[in-house]
Protein backbone atom coordinates (compact mmCIF):
# COMPACT_ATOMS: atom_id res chain seq x y z
CA UNK A 1 0.00 0.00 0.00
CA UNK A 2 2.95 2.47 0.81
CA UNK A 3 4.00 1.85 -2.70
CA UNK A 4 1.22 2.80 -4.29
CA UNK A 5 0.76 6.54 -2.69
CA UNK A 6 0.18 9.49 -5.58
CA UNK A 7 1.50 12.75 -4.42
CA UNK A 8 1.33 12.47 -1.19
CA UNK A 9 -2.00 10.52 -0.31
CA UNK A 10 -3.00 6.72 -0.37
CA UNK A 11 -5.84 6.97 -2.21
CA UNK A 12 -6.86 3.46 -3.64
CA UNK A 13 -6.88 -0.50 -3.03
CA UNK A 14 -4.32 -1.56 -5.86
CA UNK A 15 -5.18 -4.72 -7.85
CA UNK A 16 -2.71 -6.66 -9.16
CA UNK A 17 -1.85 -10.60 -8.84
CA UNK A 18 2.22 -10.27 -9.64
CA UNK A 19 4.43 -7.52 -7.85
CA UNK A 20 5.63 -7.51 -11.47
CA UNK A 21 2.25 -6.40 -13.39
CA UNK A 22 3.24 -8.84 -15.49
CA UNK A 23 6.20 -10.07 -16.49
CA UNK A 24 7.13 -10.21 -20.67
CA UNK A 25 7.58 -13.56 -22.29
CA UNK A 26 8.48 -14.91 -25.53
CA UNK A 27 6.58 -17.68 -26.66
CA UNK A 28 7.66 -20.13 -29.39
CA UNK A 29 7.13 -23.48 -30.96
CA UNK A 30 9.32 -26.30 -28.57
CA UNK A 31 8.64 -29.38 -30.89
CA UNK A 32 10.09 -26.83 -33.80
CA UNK A 33 13.25 -25.93 -31.95
CA UNK A 34 13.47 -29.92 -30.87
CA UNK A 35 13.25 -30.41 -34.66
CA UNK A 36 15.91 -28.29 -36.25
CA UNK A 37 18.39 -28.96 -32.67
CA UNK A 38 18.43 -25.79 -30.70
CA UNK A 39 18.70 -25.36 -27.19
CA UNK A 40 18.44 -28.37 -24.64
CA UNK A 41 15.89 -30.45 -26.29
CA UNK A 42 14.25 -27.66 -27.35
CA UNK A 43 14.24 -25.39 -24.42
CA UNK A 44 16.17 -21.69 -25.40
CA UNK A 45 18.21 -20.39 -23.02
CA UNK A 46 19.71 -17.62 -24.31
CA UNK A 47 19.05 -14.76 -26.88
CA UNK A 48 22.09 -16.45 -29.05
CA UNK A 49 19.93 -19.58 -29.50
CA UNK A 50 16.32 -17.52 -29.96
CA UNK A 51 17.96 -16.02 -32.79
CA UNK A 52 18.83 -19.64 -34.40
CA UNK A 53 15.69 -20.18 -33.96
CA UNK A 54 14.32 -17.49 -35.58
CA UNK A 55 16.75 -17.96 -38.43
CA UNK A 56 15.51 -21.56 -38.78
CA UNK A 57 11.51 -20.33 -39.58
CA UNK A 58 12.76 -17.67 -41.98
CA UNK A 59 14.98 -20.85 -43.85
CA UNK A 60 11.46 -22.70 -43.43
CA UNK A 61 9.36 -20.32 -45.01
CA UNK A 62 7.78 -18.89 -41.57
CA UNK A 63 7.42 -15.80 -39.75
CA UNK A 64 9.66 -15.48 -37.22
CA UNK A 65 8.88 -12.99 -34.53
CA UNK A 66 4.96 -11.64 -34.71
CA UNK A 67 5.92 -7.87 -34.03
CA UNK A 68 3.25 -5.54 -32.71
CA UNK A 69 2.43 -2.96 -35.58
CA UNK A 70 3.08 -0.30 -32.52
CA UNK A 71 5.36 -1.63 -30.37
CA UNK A 72 7.69 -3.79 -32.28
CA UNK A 73 10.42 -5.82 -30.01
CA UNK A 74 9.81 -3.56 -27.20
CA UNK A 75 10.57 -5.40 -24.01
CA UNK A 76 13.27 -7.71 -25.87
CA UNK A 77 16.63 -7.21 -24.17
CA UNK A 78 15.16 -5.61 -20.69
CA UNK A 79 12.51 -5.92 -18.25
CA UNK A 80 9.43 -4.05 -19.20
CA UNK A 81 11.57 -1.65 -20.86
CA UNK A 82 11.84 -0.09 -18.23
CA UNK A 83 14.54 -1.81 -15.98
CA UNK A 84 17.74 -4.30 -17.11
CA UNK A 85 19.24 -6.94 -15.06
CA UNK A 86 20.82 -5.87 -12.02
CA UNK A 87 19.78 -2.43 -12.78
CA UNK A 88 17.51 -2.05 -9.41
CA UNK A 89 20.09 -3.50 -7.53
CA UNK A 90 22.90 -0.97 -8.61
CA UNK A 91 20.76 1.42 -7.17
CA UNK A 92 18.84 2.75 -10.65
CA UNK A 93 16.08 3.18 -12.22
CA UNK A 94 14.20 5.20 -15.10
CA UNK A 95 11.17 7.82 -15.09
CA UNK A 96 9.58 8.79 -18.40
CA UNK A 97 7.99 12.21 -19.35
CA UNK A 98 7.64 13.73 -22.62
CA UNK A 99 8.71 10.35 -24.41
CA UNK A 100 12.18 10.82 -23.12
CA UNK A 101 13.62 8.09 -20.64
CA UNK A 102 15.56 9.53 -17.53
CA UNK A 103 17.35 7.08 -15.52
CA UNK A 104 17.78 8.09 -11.98
CA UNK A 105 20.78 6.47 -9.55
CA UNK A 106 20.60 6.86 -5.92
CA UNK A 107 23.00 6.14 -3.15
CA UNK A 108 22.57 6.09 0.71
CA UNK A 109 19.14 7.73 0.24
CA UNK A 110 20.42 10.37 -1.86
CA UNK A 111 19.51 11.50 -5.00
CA UNK A 112 23.60 11.25 -7.17
CA UNK A 113 22.07 11.84 -10.73
CA UNK A 114 19.86 11.43 -12.97
CA UNK A 115 20.75 11.23 -17.20
CA UNK A 116 18.78 11.10 -20.29
CA UNK A 117 18.69 8.23 -22.26
CA UNK A 118 20.25 8.69 -25.56
CA UNK A 119 22.39 11.72 -24.55
CA UNK A 120 25.73 10.18 -24.27
CA UNK A 121 28.25 8.23 -22.29
CA UNK A 122 29.31 11.25 -21.01
CA UNK A 123 25.89 12.14 -19.21
CA UNK A 124 26.59 8.83 -17.18
CA UNK A 125 29.89 9.73 -15.82
CA UNK A 126 28.40 9.58 -12.53
CA UNK A 127 26.58 6.29 -12.33
CA UNK A 128 28.14 3.24 -10.43
CA UNK A 129 31.06 1.11 -12.50
CA UNK A 130 29.32 -1.11 -15.00
CA UNK A 131 26.59 1.47 -15.90
CA UNK A 132 28.68 4.59 -16.59
CA UNK A 133 27.78 4.28 -19.97
CA UNK A 134 24.51 5.21 -22.31
CA UNK A 135 23.31 1.50 -21.26
CA UNK A 136 20.13 2.10 -22.71
CA UNK A 137 20.36 2.41 -25.88
CA UNK A 138 22.36 -0.23 -26.16
CA UNK A 139 19.65 -2.85 -27.24
CA UNK A 140 18.39 -0.58 -29.73
CA UNK A 141 21.40 -1.87 -32.25
CA UNK A 142 20.28 -5.52 -31.44
CA UNK A 143 16.63 -4.34 -32.64
CA UNK A 144 18.58 -3.25 -35.86
CA UNK A 145 20.47 -6.65 -36.53
CA UNK A 146 16.94 -8.36 -35.80
CA UNK A 147 15.27 -6.65 -38.36
CA UNK A 148 17.60 -6.89 -41.05
CA UNK A 149 17.39 -11.14 -39.88
CA UNK A 150 17.26 -13.65 -12.79
CA UNK A 151 15.62 -11.24 -10.01
CA UNK A 152 12.74 -9.00 -11.54
CA UNK A 153 12.68 -4.92 -10.24
CA UNK A 154 9.52 -3.38 -9.41
CA UNK A 155 7.62 -0.68 -7.63
CA UNK A 156 5.01 -2.85 -6.40
CA UNK A 157 2.10 -1.09 -7.99
CA UNK A 158 -1.02 -1.98 -8.73
CA UNK A 159 -1.94 -1.29 -12.98
CA UNK A 160 -5.83 -0.47 -11.41
CA UNK A 161 -7.16 0.00 -8.16
CA UNK A 162 -10.21 0.28 -6.24
CA UNK A 163 -11.07 4.28 -5.53
CA UNK A 164 -14.04 5.39 -3.77
CA UNK A 165 -15.29 9.39 -4.66
CA UNK A 166 -15.14 11.40 -1.54
CA UNK A 167 -18.31 12.86 -2.36
CA UNK A 168 -19.94 9.25 -2.20
CA UNK A 169 -22.81 8.76 0.36
CA UNK A 170 -22.25 4.84 0.73
CA UNK A 171 -18.22 4.96 2.05
CA UNK A 172 -18.46 2.84 4.92
CA UNK A 173 -21.05 0.01 2.96
CA UNK A 174 -18.45 0.10 0.42
CA UNK A 175 -15.32 -0.15 3.16
CA UNK A 176 -17.23 -2.92 3.70
CA UNK A 177 -17.95 -5.18 1.02
CA UNK A 178 -13.86 -4.78 0.04
CA UNK A 179 -12.67 -6.00 3.78
CA UNK A 180 -15.09 -9.10 2.74
CA UNK A 181 -14.24 -9.04 -0.58
CA UNK A 182 -9.86 -9.45 0.62
CA UNK A 183 -11.06 -10.68 4.08
CA UNK A 184 -10.24 -14.78 2.91
CA UNK A 185 -9.44 -16.80 -0.47
CA UNK A 186 -13.08 -18.17 -0.20
CA UNK A 187 -14.58 -14.90 -0.06
CA UNK A 188 -12.01 -13.53 -3.05
CA UNK A 189 -12.35 -16.75 -4.87
CA UNK A 190 -16.58 -16.18 -5.09
CA UNK A 191 -16.35 -13.07 -6.32
CA UNK A 192 -12.99 -13.80 -9.22
CA UNK A 193 -13.99 -17.21 -10.47
CA UNK A 194 -17.40 -17.74 -9.51
CA UNK A 195 -19.38 -20.59 -7.83
CA UNK A 196 -17.13 -23.63 -6.70
CA UNK A 197 -18.29 -26.67 -8.52
CA UNK A 198 -20.57 -24.90 -11.16
CA UNK A 199 -17.77 -21.77 -12.25
CA UNK A 200 -14.95 -23.34 -11.39
CA UNK A 201 -12.90 -26.22 -9.61
CA UNK A 202 -9.77 -26.44 -7.07
CA UNK A 203 -7.15 -28.34 -8.98
CA UNK A 204 -5.41 -31.57 -7.25
CA UNK A 205 -2.10 -29.34 -6.93
CA UNK A 206 -2.35 -26.61 -4.18
CA UNK A 207 -2.79 -22.81 -5.19
CA UNK A 208 -4.41 -23.99 -9.10
CA UNK A 209 -7.72 -24.18 -10.10
CA UNK A 210 -9.97 -25.30 -13.69
CA UNK A 211 -12.36 -23.26 -14.94
CA UNK A 212 -15.39 -24.78 -15.81
CA UNK A 213 -17.62 -22.02 -17.43
CA UNK A 214 -17.02 -18.43 -18.86
CA UNK A 215 -17.97 -16.83 -15.75
CA UNK A 216 -13.81 -15.62 -15.01
CA UNK A 217 -13.41 -14.19 -18.18
CA UNK A 218 -16.70 -12.05 -18.52
CA UNK A 219 -15.94 -10.45 -15.21
CA UNK A 220 -12.36 -9.70 -15.34
CA UNK A 221 -10.47 -10.25 -12.19
CA UNK A 222 -8.07 -7.08 -12.79
CA UNK A 223 -10.52 -4.70 -12.56
CA UNK A 224 -12.36 -6.18 -9.57
CA UNK A 225 -10.38 -8.51 -7.05
CA UNK A 226 -6.56 -9.21 -8.29
CA UNK A 227 -4.90 -10.17 -5.22
CA UNK A 228 -1.39 -11.52 -4.72
CA UNK A 229 -2.60 -12.56 -1.61
CA UNK A 230 -5.19 -14.96 -3.46
CA UNK A 231 -3.66 -15.62 -6.74
CA UNK A 232 -4.12 -19.26 -8.08
CA UNK A 233 -2.80 -20.68 -11.11
CA UNK A 234 -4.69 -22.12 -13.82
CA UNK A 235 -4.09 -26.49 -14.15
CA UNK A 236 -4.43 -25.78 -18.02
CA UNK A 237 -0.42 -25.10 -17.78
CA UNK A 238 2.05 -28.12 -18.28
CA UNK A 239 4.25 -28.68 -15.18
CA UNK A 240 7.31 -26.36 -16.87
CA UNK A 241 4.91 -23.35 -17.42
CA UNK A 242 3.40 -23.59 -14.41
CA UNK A 243 7.16 -23.46 -12.56
CA UNK A 244 7.14 -20.13 -14.65
CA UNK A 245 4.32 -18.80 -13.67
CA UNK A 246 5.34 -20.01 -9.73
CA UNK A 247 8.30 -18.32 -9.97
CA UNK A 248 7.02 -14.84 -11.50
CA UNK A 249 3.94 -15.23 -8.33
CA UNK A 250 6.25 -15.63 -5.73
CA UNK A 251 7.15 -12.27 -3.74
CA UNK A 252 10.92 -13.87 -3.28
CA UNK A 253 11.56 -13.43 -6.93
CA UNK A 254 11.05 -9.74 -6.56
CA UNK A 255 13.92 -6.33 -5.59
CA UNK A 256 12.03 -3.44 -4.56
CA UNK A 257 13.20 -0.49 -6.87
CA UNK A 258 15.41 2.11 -4.82
CA UNK A 259 12.61 4.24 -4.34
CA UNK A 260 9.08 3.93 -3.99
CA UNK A 261 5.93 5.94 -3.87
CA UNK A 262 7.43 8.51 -6.09
CA UNK A 263 5.50 10.07 -9.06
CA UNK A 264 6.30 12.82 -11.02
CA UNK A 265 3.84 15.57 -11.19
CA UNK A 266 3.68 17.10 -15.03
CA UNK A 267 0.79 19.01 -13.94
CA UNK A 268 1.51 22.25 -13.78
CA UNK A 269 0.77 24.01 -16.90
CA UNK A 270 3.97 25.39 -18.02
CA UNK A 271 5.46 22.18 -17.41
CA UNK A 272 2.71 20.10 -18.86
CA UNK A 273 3.60 22.20 -22.40
CA UNK A 274 7.40 21.28 -22.46
CA UNK A 275 6.26 17.67 -21.71
CA UNK A 276 3.59 18.21 -25.24
CA UNK A 277 6.79 20.38 -26.55
CA UNK A 278 9.08 17.33 -25.65
CA UNK A 279 6.78 14.61 -27.25
CA UNK A 280 6.18 16.03 -30.42
CA UNK A 281 10.21 15.56 -31.00
CA UNK A 282 10.52 12.06 -29.56
CA UNK A 283 7.40 10.84 -31.12
CA UNK A 284 9.57 10.86 -34.73
CA UNK A 285 11.25 7.66 -33.41
CA UNK A 286 8.96 6.51 -30.90
CA UNK A 287 7.73 3.51 -33.11
CA UNK A 288 10.98 2.91 -35.35
CA UNK A 289 13.33 2.27 -32.70
CA UNK A 290 11.29 -0.67 -31.35
CA UNK A 291 11.46 -2.21 -34.80
CA UNK A 292 15.05 -1.52 -35.17
CA UNK A 293 14.42 0.87 -38.41
CA UNK A 294 16.78 3.43 -38.65
CA UNK A 295 15.23 6.28 -40.32
CA UNK A 296 13.17 9.03 -38.46
CA UNK A 297 9.96 10.70 -38.83
CA UNK A 298 10.96 12.95 -40.80
CA UNK A 299 12.55 10.66 -43.53
CA UNK A 300 16.47 11.13 -42.01
CA UNK A 301 18.12 8.26 -42.23
CA UNK A 302 21.12 7.34 -40.22
CA UNK A 303 23.94 4.87 -40.11
CA UNK A 304 23.68 3.46 -36.74
CA UNK A 305 20.23 3.13 -33.99
CA UNK A 306 22.55 5.31 -31.65
CA UNK A 307 23.12 7.85 -34.50
CA UNK A 308 19.84 8.47 -34.83
CA UNK A 309 18.70 8.27 -30.77
CA UNK A 310 21.32 10.90 -30.05
CA UNK A 311 20.21 13.66 -32.71
CA UNK A 312 16.44 13.10 -31.71
CA UNK A 313 17.41 13.18 -27.92
CA UNK A 314 19.05 16.53 -28.62
CA UNK A 315 16.01 18.03 -30.47
CA UNK A 316 14.20 16.94 -27.80
CA UNK A 317 15.96 18.75 -24.78
CA UNK A 318 15.92 21.52 -26.36
CA UNK A 319 12.55 21.75 -26.91
CA UNK A 320 10.90 20.89 -23.25
CA UNK A 321 13.46 18.64 -22.52
CA UNK A 322 15.70 20.25 -20.32
CA UNK A 323 12.94 21.68 -18.37
CA UNK A 324 11.59 18.15 -17.57
CA UNK A 325 14.79 17.19 -16.47
CA UNK A 326 14.84 20.29 -14.36
CA UNK A 327 11.38 19.81 -12.44
CA UNK A 328 12.15 15.72 -12.03
CA UNK A 329 15.07 16.83 -10.19
CA UNK A 330 13.54 19.26 -8.10
CA UNK A 331 10.22 17.01 -7.26
CA UNK A 332 12.91 13.99 -6.85
CA UNK A 333 15.19 15.70 -4.19
CA UNK A 334 11.99 16.94 -2.04
CA UNK A 335 10.52 13.89 -2.03
CA UNK A 336 13.80 12.08 -1.16
CA UNK A 337 14.40 14.55 1.71
CA UNK A 338 10.75 13.83 3.28
CA UNK A 339 11.61 10.24 3.41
Amino acid sequence: MEANTWFGSMCYIPLFETYGNGIPVVWYRKDWAQEWGIGTDGQINSYEGLEAYWQCTIDNGLIAYGANQSRGFFQMKSVRGEAFEGSAQAGLQSISSGGLTFWIYREDGQLVDIAVQGSGDEAFANFPEGWNRDFGIERYEQFAAWQEAGAIPTNREGNNGWAVPASSTKIPYTMKFLDWLFDSQEDHDLIQLGIEGEDFKYGEEEGTYTLLSTYADDLGGYSFSWNPNYALQSTIYDEETLAYREYEYSDEAFTSYPILGFHFDASDVDLSTSVAQCKAVTDKIVTVILHGIKTDGDGNSYDTMTEMIQHNVAEAMENGGQEILDALTEQLTTFLAEQ
